[in-house]
């Protein structure tokens, strides 16, 4: 079973990362699993291309590749003190668009997301 926990980086992603490394035996087979992070562009609400003319490709990259990973930390280290393999990656755009996209992309069973 191929499993997605979509993660912003916050309390609640931790609780689904927990809540998966207790549960993810249950389930029959191997398992796999996927962490994302889907970042909004910046600015919120514009497309990539126009967002990077204020600060330009190079900053914008930057910022991506540092603050998207960082996102999926928390997350990762729960799964790995439970010494479960994940296979984290981030995506730029709306939310639930992408998340869908990586979905069909890698034939994702089922999703998990973080609660309050």
């Amino acid at each position: 079973m191929k499993i997605l926990l979509a993660g912003d980086g916050s309390a609640y992603t931790g609780k689904a990362a927990n809540f998966i490394a207790s549960h993810l035996a249950g389930f029959l087979g191997n398992s796999e699993l996927h962490l994302l992070h889907v970042a909004l562009p910046l600015p919120i609400g514009l497309a990539v291309k126009n967002a990077r003319k204020i600060p330009g490709d190079d900053a914008v990259d930057n910022y991506y590749e540092e603050e998207s990973p960082a996102a999926l930390v928390p997350a990762e280290n729960i799964l790995r003190e439970h010494h479960i393999y994940v296979q984290a990656t981030y995506k730029i755009g709306e939310i639930a668009y992408e998340i869908q996209s990586y979905v069909s992309t890698n034939g994702i069973d089922m999703i998990v997301m973080g609660w309050s």
